[in-house]
């Protein structure tokens, strides 16, 4: 993993095509999203800093006619390949499904680029300098930012990935005399 603490955007990619490749499943998606929020306020009495990053996968097949799913935060190439055989074994056990609807030809849409890289190496110690430099003495500040990295990968050929380069990335600053 890399200082940002996300995995890495080719890496994971990388991992959903093998899977995909090796699913026996009629049909397959795979669902990845990954984030990073932190937040840092330079008032004295109360800390109010975090950093936090969260992942989640989703593997969902069609398997006979019946669909099986597994939610997971594990990103190992051996953990998901144990996601895919648990969402087969789950849609071998389930009921008939409705009959799917036709495969949709039109593209995934766009996603704007919105990335930044001074906000994507934003951490508590350089956010903290920064609304010390910014606010005065009786000013109370929070500054809060968000990376976000998403693939969506699916047997019916539909891909689209966002992270580095064209990542959401988001930035809140909050400003209040004296405290809050």
């Amino acid at each position: 993993m890399p200082g940002d603490g996300l995995v890495p955007l080719e890496e994971m990619v990388a991992r959903l095509e093998r899977l995909l490749a090796g699913s026996p499943a009629d049909a397959t998606d795979l669902f990845w999203i990954e984030f990073r929020r932190g937040q840092e306020s330079n008032e004295k009495r109360r800390r109010e800093s975090y950093d936090y990053s969260d992942r989640t996968v989703l593997i969902r097949v069609r398997e006979s006619g019946r669909i099986g799913w597994h939610h997971t935060s594990a990103c190992e190439l051996s953990d998901l390949e144990n996601g895919l055989r648990q969402a087969l074994a789950q849609a071998r056990l389930s009921p008939p499904a409705p009959a799917p609807l036709p495969p949709d030809v039109s593209p995934l849409p766009e996603v704007s680029g919105l990335y930044d890289p001074e906000i994507a190496r934003m951490g508590p110690v350089r956010a903290k300098e920064l609304l010390q430099k910014l606010s005065t003495r009786n000013e109370t500040a929070r500054l809060g930012w968000s990376e976000g990295r998403v693939a969506v990968l699916t047997s019916q050929g539909r891909k689209r990935i966002a992270g580095k380069g064209d990542a959401v990335v988001s930035i809140t600053i909050r400003w209040r005399q004296g405290r809050w």
